[in-house]
């Protein structure tokens, strides 16, 4: 395949931070690429500020990564060719550094899809974790039976988790998987935002969103964009990168800022205090 990167185009990489990992910081900003951090902020507050941002600018092509990674430029050189063809694309990265499984899939029946999409248990978990009225869960009760009372309810909630985590370690690759591929491009049922590159159009048609617990940004765009609608998304045997995430269901919280200063959307290279920040590279406050 040969393809020609001779036009001209708009990108900016998206970086999701809500913690100030030195290391983490020091590798992105080396990437040959424009740069705009979202500082501070849940998930849930992004589906407002990312969605707003893209939205309201111009680029062509919008990557997006976690905060808590090592990268170099290879994924973004072997990642481009596709994406500049209009594709969706992803680098990948461990699930965590205790074990030998990435966050990419080619399982067709990926079972995320009862774990992340708005179900019964999520329900359930939103209205005990936010203390929503039972309004809300009448609204699932249509489609399962219902319980009350919290001592089933943590029982569904736990054994649901419990199953669906044992059953998605199982969907995703081993490096010897990986490079097993037959092709160098291959695709994915699964994007962890590892690299993850979209036309503007994509976005638009498959805006940020979380789950129910507030979160799983990822797993959300990966059940409308591909198990729902059935579209590709590609990535590439090398288009790997280091995930600093250490433990299983750990979020690695080294400097954790999220609720302690004020949030920031700024371009440029990330900091790791917030008043390096010079004020013509602010977006938004």
């Amino acid at each position: 395949m040969v393809i020609s990167l001779e036009k001209k185009v708009k990108e900016i990489l998206m970086i999701l931070q809500p913690r100030t990992i030195s290391e983490a910081i020091e590798s992105l900003n080396k990437l040959d690429i424009e740069k705009v951090w979202f500082r501070g902020f849940t998930e849930e507050e992004l589906e407002v500020h990312l969605n707003d941002f893209i939205n309201n600018t111009d680029y062509d092509y919008y990557w997006i990564i976690a905060d808590d990674v090592i990268v170099d430029n290879k994924p973004l050189e072997l990642l481009r060719p596709l994406l500049y063809e209009g594709k969706v694309v992803s680098g990948y990265c461990l699930l965590r550094n205790d074990m030998d499984r990435y966050n990419i899939s080619t399982e067709d029946n990926l079972t995320i899809s009862h774990y992340y999409e708005p179900s019964f248990i999520q329900y359930l978990w939103k209205r005990k974790r936010y203390n929503l009225s039972k309004g809300v869960v009448e609204l699932a009760k249509s489609f399962e039976n219902a319980v009350d009372n919290e001592e089933d309810i943590n029982k569904i909630i736990d054994n649901d988790r419990n199953l669906m985590i044992g059953k998605r370690l199982e969907d995703f690759l081993s490096k010897d998987e990986i490079l097993s591929q037959t092709n160098d491009y291959f695709t994915t049922t699964f994007t962890g935002w590892s690299f993850t590159g979209m036309p503007k159009e994509v976005w638009l048609n498959y805006p940020f969103r979380t789950a129910f617990s507030g979160s799983h940004t990822d797993a959300q765009f990966t059940i409308r964009y591909v198990l729902n609608d059935y579209n590709d998304i590609w990535t590439h045997k090398d288009a790997e990168h280091i995930h600093l995430k250490q433990e299983s269901n750990n979020t690695f919280k080294q400097d954790w800022i999220v609720g302690i200063e004020k949030p920031i959307i700024h371009f440029g290279n990330g900091m790791i205090n917030r008043d390096e920040i010079e004020s013509e590279c602010i977006w938004w406050e």
